[in-house]
């Protein structure tokens, strides 16, 4: 067996970011870096420290990504 870890990205790092062109909202539309910032200003007030990437289902956001045990193939 081997443990899998995602990336996160850090909450503070992101919000240094001077732009921020890469998110949309749940129907894919963008958002403006003003959202994105607001959301995760938002999220750290709430003790975040990290945002997940897409696939992982074993987050933590004061942690990030705990792990994911998968099977070795041989």
């Amino acid at each position: 067996m081997k443990e899998i870890r995602h990336i996160s990205a850090s909450i503070s790092g992101m919000l240094k970011l001077r732009r921020i062109d890469w998110c949309e909202d749940d129907a894919g539309r963008p958002l403006s870096t003003q959202q994105v910032k607001a959301e995760l200003r938002r999220l750290q007030g709430l003790g975040y420290i990290y945002i997940a990437t897409s696939g992982c289902d074993n987050f933590d956001p004061r942690a990030g990504c705990l792990g994911h045990v998968e099977e070795e193939k041989s």
